[in-house]
């Protein structure tokens, strides 16, 4: 869904109603029984986000396409904005962990070396 074909591989993806597969998916409402493979959650988040994030950069401005896509977004009071930003504040929770755990392995390591 990038590339040079990316817009149009977007526009099909719209028109062949993945919208509604994608954010199933996105919502964490998928089934169980059509998980062919146990992919851990945040890696489906981060393809999810990847398909949306194509979307939003390959479908022209005024297009009916993009324009579904927008309203997906403020459907069911704002739902879907609500768990896009659950996701960046779980993000940047485990980003401030690691900046933490690297701060202290780094002074451990530095102690050791005196």
């Amino acid at each position: 869904m990038s590339g040079p074909s990316g817009s149009t591989a977007c526009e099909t993806f719209v028109d062949a109603l993945g919208l509604k597969s994608l954010f199933t998916t996105f919502m964490g409402k998928a089934s169980k029984k059509n998980k062919t493979i146990d992919a851990p959650a945040s890696e489906e988040t981060s393809h999810t986000l990847s398909i949306v994030s194509s979307l939003f950069t390959n479908l022209s401005s005024e297009s009916p396409a993009r324009i579904r896509l927008l309203a997906k977004f403020v459907e069911n009071n704002y739902e879907k904005v609500d768990k896009l930003l659950e996701i960046r504040e779980s993000a940047q929770r485990r980003l401030t962990d690691t900046e933490a755990d690297i701060e202290q392995e780094t002074k451990v390591t530095t102690s050791c070396d005196l």
